[in-house]
């Protein structure tokens, strides 16, 4: 879905992964595992050399690192780029090792890549919020799928029951126009129903108080956003001498 989402096709998303005991040297030695799937899923051959280079991210808000991989032959020379974008371990309980992946953005073979802006962003604010008026959705909205279900299935549920309740409470207070003989019979049945009833909104009312709760207080799950890259951008800077303040304006091409 995250290749679907780029701008070109100079370069693509991949995810290397690893295991073991080392959490940091899983993290350390990330690029040379990408360097090694790179070598083999792109058939390239030679010596392996890695290199970095920090520039300034296309938005002008982070230094953004380029991994350089060059393989080097006797016949060939080739150059790969690549970019980390996000990374995600769990640690085995019972085994103590962690599962580690990374994911990259990385040039494709013999280009030289034009790379989108990328972001990792947990969903949250107004959005979710206003989307769990219906209790559930705004769980959808952030991912949390298992949770939305729950919550729009227990309100589905408790309303159905309450709407049930009732029926049945309209019910006995029709029959105790019916069935004068039998009319204290038909009223406790029918107080009966109602208590029920009103049980069912009350629990109905907390399954939604609680789902406005967890969207507001709880962050989605992370998602990585594309966009495309700003090759210009105008930006205003104060400035303040000894003899006058104003802005500074500066157009980055």
């Amino acid at each position: 879905t995250l290749n679907a989402k780029r701008t070109n096709t100079s370069y693509r998303f991949v995810v290397v992964h690893s295991a073991g005991a080392d959490i940091g040297r899983l993290q350390a030695e990330r690029v040379q595992t990408l360097a090694t799937y790179i070598g083999q899923t792109y058939h390239v051959k030679g010596e392996e050399r890695i290199s970095t280079d920090s520039e300034r991210g296309t938005l002008g808000n982070k230094m953004q690192e380029t991994y350089v991989m060059s393989y080097q032959s006797d016949v060939s020379s080739e150059k790969i780029y690549a970019r980390l974008v996000d990374e995600y371990w769990e640690k085995n309980r019972s085994t103590g090792m962690y599962e580690y992946n990374a994911l990259f953005a990385v040039s494709e073979q013999g280009q030289e890549p034009v790379w989108d802006e990328f972001a990792v962003t947990a969903p949250s604010g107004a959005a979710p919020v206003l989307m769990s008026v219906v209790p559930g959705v705004g769980q959808f909205y952030k991912g949390q799928r298992a949770k939305g279900v729950i919550m729009f299935g227990a309100e589905a549920a408790t309303l159905i029951g309450a709407l049930y309740c009732d029926n049945q409470r309209s019910d006995n207070i029709k029959k105790m126009t019916e069935y004068p003989r039998q009319v204290r019979e038909y009223s406790d049945r029918a107080s009966d129903w109602k208590t029920r009833r009103n049980i069912c909104l009350g629990v109905a009312a907390g399954v939604w108080v609680y789902n406005m709760v967890d969207a507001i207080a709880v962050k989605g799950a992370p998602k990585v956003t594309v966009k495309p890259a700003a090759s210009r951008s105008l930006s205003f800077t104060p400035m303040v001498a000894k003899d006058h303040a104003g802005l500074s304006l500066t157009y980055n091409f």
